[in-house]
């Protein structure tokens, strides 16, 4: 499991609450605590969307990033900072393609039930960890460290300088 700190919590939150690095990832949960706790659930309400809208793609249960950010930089912008934050971010299911091809791992896209950016303010640290979640159960910890290794040039991308143990 991958698990880092930044000190530029400015910069970052700058970037996933105003930039796009972080828009076509999934959001599963989000629990933003200010003058009060507001909790967003990701899940797609789908009697909620017309037939035909994107919304409604079979593989898809959560809203991407880029739909939730601006309620999530509603609740956040002023001048004060909240008391905490935790926001859990998935991989979307045509992206987990895309990471089983590119580090030829020998699973099916189904079997991986999710590759996740866990990002946790409080107490002035902010704190990024990795999470795997697999349909089966298996000592080979491939995925795991391919999603970290992954997560990590992801982060060396965007020039976000992270610290960790």
């Amino acid at each position: 499991m991958f698990a880092a700190t930044t000190q530029d919590v400015r910069t970052f939150m700058n970037r996933l609450l105003t930039g796009t690095d972080f828009d076509r990832f999934l959001l599963c949960e989000a629990t933003i605590m200010t003058g009060s706790t507001y909790i967003i659930d990701g899940h797609i309400n789908r009697d909620f969307y017309d037939t035909g809208d994107p919304h409604l793609e079979p593989e898809r249960i959560y809203q991407y990033w880029e739909e939730c950010r601006p309620f999530a930089f509603q609740l956040i912008k002023g001048s004060r900072t909240p008391l905490a934050m935790k926001i859990v971010l998935m991989l979307a299911p045509h992206n987990v393609e895309k990471f089983i091809e590119k580090y030829n791992i020998p699973i099916l896209p189904e079997q991986i039930s999710g590759l996740y950016l866990n990002i946790r303010y409080e107490h002035g640290t902010l704190a990024l960890s990795s999470g795997t979640a697999l349909a089966f159960f298996t000592l080979d910890k491939t995925v795991e460290q391919m999603w970290d290794e992954m997560l990590q040039q992801f982060f060396k991308q965007q020039e976000i300088v992270l610290l960790t143990d």
